[in-house]
C-alpha cells in the first residue's frame, strides 16, 4: 500500500474536491487519510473497498485474477458476458488484464494479508 500511497502524494497537492477509491484502491484512499490536508474539505467514496476478505473469497478471487491473466478476453469478449457494461468499461478491463501479470496479482494478495 504505501508504494501506492507514495505514488499519488503529489497528485495530492493539487486541486481536487472528491478522491474515489475502487476495491483495492479504496484501502489505498484509507491509506491516503493521514496526508490529506486539515484545511480542506474532501468527499471520500469507497466503492467495494478492499477491507477485510474472508480466507475463501480470497482465494476465490485470485484464481479468478490468474484465470482471467492466463486466458485474456477482447472488449467484445467482456460486451457479451456483461450486457450492462458500457463499452468504454469492457475496453478498459481488457486493456488492464493485458497490463498485469500473475506476479503482481499474487504480491497484491501478499501485501494484503500482510497488512
Amino acid at each position: 500500500m504505501s508504494a501506492f500511497v507514495e505514488d499519488l502524494l503529489p497528485y495530492l497537492a493539487t486541486t481536487y474536491d472528491v478522491i474515489i477509491g475502487h476495491s483495492v484502491g479504496g484501502a489505498v484512499t484509507m491509506s491516503l487519510f493521514p496526508f490529506l490536508p486539515s484545511t480542506k474539505e474532501t468527499t471520500v467514496i469507497l466503492v467495494d473497498p478492499i477491507v477485510e476478505v474472508p480466507d475463501a473469497a480470497l482465494v476465490t478471487n485470485t484464481n479468478m485474477f490468474l484465470e482471467e491473466i492466463e486466458n485474456p478476453k477482447s472488449a467484445d469478449e467482456w460486451m457479451a458476458e456483461n450486457p450492462s457494461w458500457s463499452r468504454r468499461d469492457c475496453m478498459l478491463r481488457a486493456h488492464g488484464i493485458s497490463m498485469c501479470t500473475g506476479a503482481v496479482v499474487k504480491d497484491l494478495i501478499q501485501v494484503g494479508i500482510r497488512a
